[in-house]
């Protein structure tokens, strides 16, 4: 009989930020790598209501990974810190990050003109100083080796969250294609910088195109979903993109930011989306 073979995650420990809701992206990705052997997935979210539901989903679905659920601002220093800390204290090792946590802002057709600095700075800190504290907190717990715990050799994996919003102009308020635009920003600089610290941690980001999930407010988009729906795709579309960057497949993958779109590149009727 052949041998099994072994999942991508297999045994590592992972964190997952804007896990909370039951059709996004974060719990989507949880979901499909607890499908690969993780040992300890640990789920963030500033909002805890759903975390019930989701609890006996794991139980039932991922009886081999021990999903925790942790209520967390993922603006908060201290409390991103004190994850990764909880990580290696618990599980001996930290091996990913998918920091996703984020805001739209406003309304899609917000102007420029129309933002408040203090909305501006909202979104900015929600969707960017979030992935910064992952990006300055998860090396150095991912870069402890422990043999017991079947980790040799220190390293990581960190992904973040960008958009197809950081390309092209129209899709999404300034705040927001802001953020994003810094994600891409932050991806490439870091990983050059982890790279000549020796600390052997990937940094990518993954861009998605336009969702079915509840981060658009009820009513943005509605006619393009009907007119258009080949545009808006399936959150296991970016988990199974994030899967890949996760996972020792993807050991040569460093500082790019991976789209996952079916209109972007091939140019998007904005008419359509917009009426």
């Amino acid at each position: 009989m052949a041998a099994t073979r072994p999942g991508r995650l297999e045994g590592k420990v992972c964190i997952v930020t804007g896990a909370g809701h039951p059709r996004g992206i974060g719990w989507t990705t949880i979901k499909r790598f607890a499908e690969e052997g993780p040992r300890h997935i640990y789920a963030l979210d500033f909002e805890p209501k759903n975390f019930g539901i989701l609890e006996e989903e794991a139980r039932s679905k991922f009886p081999n990974t021990k999903v925790t659920f942790v209520q967390v601002d993922a603006c908060d220093e201290a409390a991103i810190q004190g994850v990764c800390e909880t990580a290696v204290q618990q599980e001996g090792r930290l091996d990913v990050f998918f920091a996703n946590a984020g805001v739209l802002g406003s309304r899609h057709d917000l102007t420029c003109e129309e933002e408040t600095l203090e909305n501006f700075m909202r979104v900015l800190k929600n969707n960017v100083a979030s992935q910064f504290l992952a990006l300055k907190h998860a090396p150095k717990y991912m870069t402890k080796p422990d043999d017991a715990k079947g980790k040799p050799v220190g390293g990581g994996s960190i992904v973040l969250t960008a958009s197809i919003a950081s390309y092209r102009g129209g899709l999404a308020p300034v705040a927001y294609t802001a953020g994003k635009a810094a994600t891409a920003s932050m991806a490439q600089s870091t990983s050059v910088e982890f790279l000549r610290k020796g600390h052997n941690v990937r940094v990518n980001a993954v861009a998605p195109g336009f969702m079915k999930t509840e981060l658009i407010p009820g009513g943005h988009f509605t006619h393009a979903r009907e007119v258009v729906p080949e545009y808006f795709e399936d959150p296991i579309c970016i988990a199974n993109a994030v899967l890949y960057l996760a996972s020792e497949e993807a050991n040569f993958v460093n500082g790019e930011t991976l789209v996952v779109d079916n209109t972007l590149i091939n140019g998007i009727r904005l008419d359509k989306i917009f009426q």
